[in-house]
């Protein structure tokens, strides 16, 4: 039988949200449940902070770089025009 609702596996829970109602896991509360994923969207926060902080430096010595790549076009294009 085919089934004709969109299904999402939720982790930590028993199976599937259908029709957005989360079926908690045999013997856990919604707010265990919510605190446990509250943890993890936590950690999983500090971690985008923690590559954004370690990015950062790169991306603007890559905006520099681009800035003397400009500075350095402009005048071969000024050096072209007046050969």
């Amino acid at each position: 039988m085919k089934q004709d609702r969109a299904q999402l596996m939720v982790p930590g829970t028993s199976g599937v949200a259908t029709d957005g109602c989360l079926q908690l896991p045999t013997g856990g509360s919604l707010k265990s449940t919510l605190t446990a994923h509250s943890s993890r969207f936590d950690e999983i926060l500090a971690a985008v902070f923690d590559i954004k902080a370690m990015l950062e430096p790169k991306i603007d010595a890559l905006k520099i770089d681009m800035g003397l790549l400009r500075e350095d076009h402009k005048k071969l294009k000024e050096r072209a025009e007046n050969a």
